[in-house]
């Protein structure tokens, strides 16, 4: 039986490797035993990190080279995008001992932001202690650019207490990436959020932040499947003045989505109020328990083939945009010309629909970026809504045939 070395270690290799480079220790002169020396280190180092369980002796000679092997760890763990890879990487780094260990401390709390932001996702499971002490305050004087990979960094580590940093990151981050904060306090499963949530999504005289911040207050608490929040949505989903609803109907919209995450049997209900199974089907996703991926998509996206125009605006220059996917949240598109990641306003067209909204820039290609709306008006949101939902043959079959549950757990 073969064994692949992507998925399980080969002891045979790994000695062979050892007595290789002990052979060489003997018979070259001086450069190139460290140039071998050198090559061995960074294949051991590949290894480790692509394989399910290293061997004893080779870990053992990692953890010689404890800043070098952790510096590789933090690299790799930077560009995985599969839970298993991250997974993997935690275990390797929580094997290197205690030397490995201070070198991420030492690299949160005292180098560049460049640096010190890569160590976060790591430290959330390695040193969870010091890194709720210290990163918001480090991560305060931070730019945007970094604030943000602290973000994607800690969804990426998927720690179980990451929902209490989340929140007090809120007080601390660009107010650009607070949606971005709340989102992944939702996703965090952790209900010790809820009373800030509830502050937020409630407490119309107590909210600074806007109603878009409101709006994703309220899809976190249903993601949370908080109890203490059904009483409040419902209200939000009824109330009326006395000729018109009481609030915006993308709020309602949210509002009843949420509604259907905490009590599915409020689909009567909901639909005695005039939302139809489109409406509802169309919202944040939630919570998927053993997600593959190492960042869970938060609204289901949906593919363009013909592309949606578009135009970004930064304070430097204005940039058309052709859109390949799109969800409420974001989506992936083409400019025609560089940008730098962060701020920018974006403008869609299709059609009769025009949508406004600010977004949050991440270079993926040249010229290809994803975008995350960070700031809308409700009436645009809505209008976003309808051209998503206008798209009909896009739509996950079924998705409009099962009851509301099943359609929020379909899409992904």
């Amino acid at each position: 039986m073969v064994r692949s070395p992507s998925s399980e270690w080969a002891p045979d290799a790994s000695y062979s490797w050892l007595h290789g480079a002990r052979r060489a220790s003997s018979t070259t002169p001086l450069l190139s035993q460290q140039r071998s020396s050198k090559q061995s280190s960074r294949e051991s180092k590949r290894q480790a990190l692509h394989t399910a369980q290293p061997p004893a002796d080779l870990l053992e000679m990692l953890r010689c080279v404890p800043q070098a092997a952790a510096e590789k760890c933090v690299r790799h763990f930077e560009t995985c995008v599969r839970r298993e890879d991250c997974e993997r990487v935690i275990a390797v780094m929580q094997q290197l001992g205690p030397a490995a260990l201070e070198y991420l401390r030492q690299q949160l709390t005292v180098e560049s932001p460049e640096q010190a932001v890569l160590s976060v996702g790591l430290l959330s499971r390695l040193d969870p202690g010091l890194l709720e002490r210290a990163l918001p305050s480090r991560m305060r004087g931070w730019r945007g650019m970094y604030q943000d990979t602290a973000i994607r960094q800690l969804a990426a580590g998927a720690s179980p207490a990451r929902g209490n940093l989340l929140l007090k990151l809120l007080d601390y981050a660009d107010p650009m990436l607070l949606p971005q904060l709340i989102d992944e306090i939702g996703i965090s499963g952790d209900r010790g959020a809820s009373a800030r949530l509830m502050t937020l999504a409630f407490d119309e005289a107590g909210n600074e932040h806007g109603s878009y911040l409101q709006l994703k207050a309220v899809e976190a608490l249903g993601r949370l499947r908080e109890l203490k929040a059904e009483s409040h949505l419902r209200l939000m989903v009824e109330g009326r003045h006395l000729w018109s609803w009481k609030h915006p109907r993308e709020l309602r919209v949210a509002s009843a989505q949420s509604l259907v995450m905490i009590d599915p049997a409020a689909q009567p209900f909901l639909v005695s109020k005039g939302f139809s199974p489109r409406e509802l089907a169309l919202g944040p996703l939630p919570v998927l328990q053993g997600c593959s991926w190492s960042r869970q998509r938060r609204y289901p996206r949906f593919l363009r083939g013909d592309g949606i125009s578009g135009k970004l605006s930064t304070s430097k220059q204005d940039s058309k945009l052709e859109v390949s996917s799109l969800s409420l949240g974001g989506g992936l598109g083409k400019s025609d010309s560089a940008l730098a990641d962060g701020v920018a306003g974006l403008e869609l067209h299709a059609g009769l629909y025009r949508v406004r909204a600010q977004v949050w820039l991440r270079e993926e290609k040249p010229k290809q970026f994803s975008f995350e709306i960070t700031g809308i008006e409700l009436d645009d949101r809505s209008r976003l809504r309808r051209l998503l939902a206008g798209e009909s043959s896009l739509l996950p079959a079924g998705l409009l045939q099962n009851p509301i549950a099943q359609s929020l757990r379909a899409l992904r």
